[in-house]
């Protein structure tokens, strides 16, 4: 099963009616289907968090870093700055962006959490990944 929530956190009203903003919410919708929130504290659980730049606020840093860390709850925030260019780039651009993100943070999850013993199956992680893309690209196709 996914160990993985995914969210966002947008810098203005507008945000909401992005590329970005469409596609991850389909795509987290998509891997909803692989999730098992049961696991949560028994295994290492991913709260990937994208911050997407607005009117109001933009996030104040690049790329990819860690957030909060709980050992008694096995969670690692991971939040992903989105760059101003992709915010409402193609559909392609941003869907790559967004899986590529999403394996950069369970990259970083394997390390966190084998540092910490927690149990982790990255490999996993990787392979339900793969196929909730391949269903997403499927899914555009219909």
């Amino acid at each position: 099963m996914l160990n993985l929530f995914v969210g966002a956190i947008g810098g203005g009203p507008e945000t909401d009616e992005t590329k970005i903003h469409e596609h991850w919410t389909s795509i987290s919708h998509l891997k909803d289907s692989y999730c098992d929130e049961s696991l949560l504290g028994v295994e290492g659980f991913i709260d990937f968090v994208f911050h997407i730049p607005g009117s109001v606020m933009k996030p104040d840093f690049k790329g990819i870093r860690t957030g909060r860390f709980s050992r008694k709850q096995k969670i690692l925030q991971i939040q992903c700055a989105v760059p101003k260019k992709l915010v409402d780039a193609d559909e392609e651009k941003v869907v790559k962006f967004i899986f590529k993100s999403i394996r950069e943070a369970i990259d970083i999850a394997k390390l966190v959490f084998k540092k910490a013993k927690i149990k982790y199956n990255a490999d996993e992680q990787y392979e339900i990944i793969d196929k909730v893309e391949k269903q997403y690209h499927e899914m555009k196709l219909h």
